[in-house]
């Protein structure tokens, strides 16, 4: 499927009746700073258009350091008409699981017990009680205890993204390269890979779940240990690796191949603080219709990105600052069939 337009075109699906609309954090930020809110909130009650919040995005803007401007962004992001999004740890290991479902079920486990996992499923998919209503209600609390779990991995994801940049200019790949024919080999052979080139999505799959599930406290654990034995994956080693170079089905795991594509394509542009939020925000791509943003090269990312994908993605609008970006914003949403 040819997935190529511009970014400011919205196409609705035909199949669907409601235009499905993510906001970026700097976008909240002016719909906040604007005093928008009941203005966007009216828009969606009159228009076939929903707002998703995506929890990646939620997690931004509790990182602003102004506490009153954080208390309104909390307030705003989660109001209840806004459709409410997993964690996209939550999405990527539901793909990696229904693959090791139908590829490897000797990894799973005889009689799983999904306490864990239904109790965190809740916490996120409860209209009162579970997360959002910290965010509501105590969200200083809810910054202070992202900014104890995640500022190390935050800081940690940066320091691996210049890195990935600086081996890039040893490289030949271009930034003209169609994402969907991006070959790689490996220098050092791990067990299971019989040589010849593969899909670079696979080889990034594989090296960061590989890491994730060895990394204590880590997500894709907490939404997988129910029923698969990590433990069996940790040491069957070849089995893992044919797993992600040979056998996963690209169709099955689309997060993974856009979680890479932006990785891959941010390896040509400048690392700067919202490098890891742009890579953890593009696999909500596949939930949305439009992404808003006011900044230019996260939709130019996207844009790249979906000249090649080889399924549906969100379609990208660049907005202004301040008060002409919400009128904007407003209008596009009052009137989606005509942006």
């Amino acid at each position: 499927m040819d997935c190529s337009s511009r970014a400011t075109a919205l196409r609705t699906s035909p199949r669907r009746s409601v235009a499905r609309f993510l906001l970026d954090t700097n976008v909240w930020r002016y719909v906040v700073d604007e005093e928008a809110v009941p203005a966007l909130l009216a828009a969606v009650r009159k228009n076939s258009t929903e707002i998703l919040i995506a929890p990646g995005v939620v997690y931004e803007g509790l990182r602003t350091r102004d506490a009153d401007v954080r208390r309104r962004l909390a307030w705003a992001m989660t109001r209840p008409k806004w459709r409410r999004l997993m964690p996209e740890a939550f999405s990527e290991a539901q793909e990696l699981l229904g693959e090791i479902r139908r590829l490897r079920p000797a990894w799973l486990r005889p009689s799983p017990n999904r306490i864990w996992s239904n109790r965190f499923r809740r916490d996120w998919s409860r209209m009162k009680g579970g997360f959002w209503d910290r965010v509501q209600f105590s969200p200083d609390d809810e910054a202070r205890h992202i900014r104890d779990l995640g500022d190390e991995h935050l800081e940690a994801a940066r320091v691996q993204a210049q890195e990935r940049r600086d081996a890039f200019r040893q490289s030949s790949w271009k930034e003209t390269d169609r994402l969907d024919k991006t070959f790689v080999e490996f220098i050092h052979p791990p067990p299971g890979w019989k040589g010849g080139s593969i899909e670079a999505w696979r080889a990034l799959g594989w090296s960061t779940t590989t890491m994730a599930l060895a990394t204590q406290g880590h997500p894709y654990i907490d939404w997988l240990s129910d029923e698969v034995d990590l433990d069996r994956i940790r040491t069957d080693h070849a089995a893992w690796a044919r797993f992600w170079f040979i056998d996963a089905d690209l169709k099955a795991m689309p997060r993974f191949w856009v979680r890479w594509a932006f990785e891959h394509v941010q390896q040509f542009r400048r690392v700067t603080d919202g490098t890891p939020g742009d890579a953890q925000i593009a696999t909500y791509l596949l939930d949305a219709d439009v992404v808003v943003s006011a900044d230019k090269g996260l939709i130019q990312i996207l844009d790249r990105v979906r000249g090649s994908c080889p399924f549906r993605l969100a379609e990208g609008h660049l907005l202004e600052a301040g008060r002409p970006g919400v009128d904007a914003l407003l209008q596009q949403l009052r009137h989606p069939s005509d942006t």
